[in-house]
């Protein structure tokens, strides 16, 4: 349907066009102002047509990495935002951001459920456990080879033939000699 205002032709179109009619030919802007694109299977649409606000092409905006994150820039080329390396969580980390890293925090009740879990001989579990031949007095806090350990009972008689793996804090103190035994904690 046309019309005409003042000797000016003006094409009517329908509010709503519907994108798998349109076969070849140009549109103005303000005709399509609102096509839907996920109408359109194929077919290339002018930058003027697809950018009339100028939003796509606008390289002079800037793309800004929030704390956190790393990277950004302005969108003249291609971007990548990072997340920022984490911290090493500890006894006492929190929930936090800085801007180019990260923290958690960690509960003892989560600790201990994880601890719990482990297979025995895993590093991060316990054990009592004696020494294989007769050694030195261990004190609380040193280090064993676990091939010098094997697990014990109370009495400290080692129990089985083979030993321990792994590297073992002392958590007690253990009197020299081949019969005694304490708990030891597996750390590598």
């Amino acid at each position: 349907m046309s019309s005409s205002i003042i000797g000016t032709s003006i094409l009517t179109l329908p509010l709503s066009i519907d994108a798998s009619k349109i076969t070849t030919g140009t549109l103005a802007t303000t005709v399509v102002p609102d096509l839907d694109a996920s109408k359109i299977t194929t077919g290339t649409l002018d930058t003027a047509r697809v950018d009339a606000a100028g939003i796509l092409t606008a390289t002079n905006r800037t793309l800004t990495a929030g704390d956190g994150l790393t990277g950004g820039g302005t969108l003249a080329a291609d971007r990548t935002i990072t997340l920022g390396t984490p911290s090493s969580i500890t006894s006492i980390s929190t929930n936090s951001v800085t801007s180019t890293s990260h923290t958690h925090s960690i509960s003892t009740a989560s600790i201990g459920a994880l601890t719990a879990g482990l297979a025995a001989n895993a590093v991060g579990s316990y054990a009592f456990a004696g020494s294989i031949s007769s050694i030195a007095a261990t004190t609380f806090n040193s280090t064993l080879a676990g091939s010098s350990l094997r697990a014990s009972d109370e009495e400290g008689t080692t129990v089985g033939s083979g030993s321990l793996s792994g590297t073992w804090r002392c958590m007690g103190y253990r009197r020299s000699g081949a019969s005694t035994s304490t708990v030891w904690l597996r750390i590598s």
